[in-house]
């Protein structure tokens, strides 16, 4: 799911509808990347590839006094995708299963994410 599928749900009231759309949303994801120099860049996206941006593994936030970085934060194993209805578990097993793929990805995303957190090491290449 995308950023834009995701804010189209907001209110009018909290995001304008100018700001709901793709150019607006990957303008503020790159002008925010880690390796963008820019006296405004907050630095809180790490760009993986072409449009496909993780929050910088590098940034922590203060929790009770106390500076916590942001996947320990989070609850990796609550990271998943919605299902597409493709014909059953028979046809699943002839054919390729999109689900499948997204999921093994979403796992290593979240293996790589904890091994790290754990590990400390951030300098790796992604």
């Amino acid at each position: 799911m995308t950023f834009a599928e995701v804010l189209v749900h907001f209110p009018e009231h909290l995001l304008p509808a100018r700001r709901k759309k793709r150019p607006y949303i990957s303008s503020i994801l790159s002008k925010n990347e880690v390796s963008r120099e820019d006296k405004y860049n907050r630095k809180l996206f790490l760009r993986i590839r072409h449009g496909h941006y993780i929050i910088n593994p590098r940034l922590s936030l203060r929790v009770e006094g106390e500076w916590r970085n942001v996947y320990e934060l989070l609850s990796l194993d609550m990271i998943g995708i919605e299902h597409q209805d493709v014909q059953g578990a028979a046809y699943r097993r002839k054919h390729y299963d999109p689900d499948f793929m997204a999921e093994r990805y979403i796992k290593q995303f979240a293996e790589k994410i904890k091994s790290y957190t754990e590990k400390g090491v951030w300098d790796q290449p992604f």
